[in-house]
């Protein structure tokens, strides 16, 4: 039974930066699932002066974008022996990736964010992850471009 790794993409550098670990997880016989929740600005959701088929129109092109870069990292990855499913997935990124990781029984979660500080405070993003999934999760964390510092949370 193939074991499945869910590795959230954002389309930052930093992000992407998840991908040569979540590689070698793979070539040991993981799966990959790269995942992608889409945010809309709030002035695009919440602007009186914007209707309905605006946003409507927006969602589509946003969604266009973000399957055509799952699906060239897809094939990237692929291209280099990997096996690998795309996943879109609408609403709250954390909740939408923590429901996705127990209904796909993930093995692993793995994510990069860049810190914030010199303390090395991570995202909201990757403390909620690491708090909602159920599953082990790698988070790399980049408190500067040229170094990084691993750590592993488990549950």
């Amino acid at each position: 039974m193939s074991k499945t790794i869910v590795v959230p993409l954002d389309g930052t550098v930093t992000s992407e930066r998840i991908v040569p670990y979540a590689v070698a997880l793979a070539r040991m016989g993981s799966e990959l699932l790269l995942v992608r929740v889409p945010v809309i600005p709030q002035p695009v959701l919440e602007n009186p002066l914007v209707d309905d088929a605006y946003r409507e129109k927006y969602k589509a092109r946003v969604q266009v974008g973000i399957l055509s870069y799952l699906d060239e990292w897809r094939e990237r990855l692929e291209a280099q022996g990997c096996k690998v499913r795309t996943r879109l997935i609408d609403g709250d990124p954390v909740e939408q990736i923590a429901a996705l990781t127990k209904s796909e029984k993930a093995s692993a979660v793995l994510l990069c964010t860049q810190t914030r500080s010199e303390i090395g405070r991570e995202s909201a993003f990757a403390k909620g992850i690491c708090r909602a999934v159920e599953c082990p999760t790698l988070l790399l964390s980049l408190p500067t471009q040229t170094e990084a510092t691993a750590s592993c949370f488990s549950r």
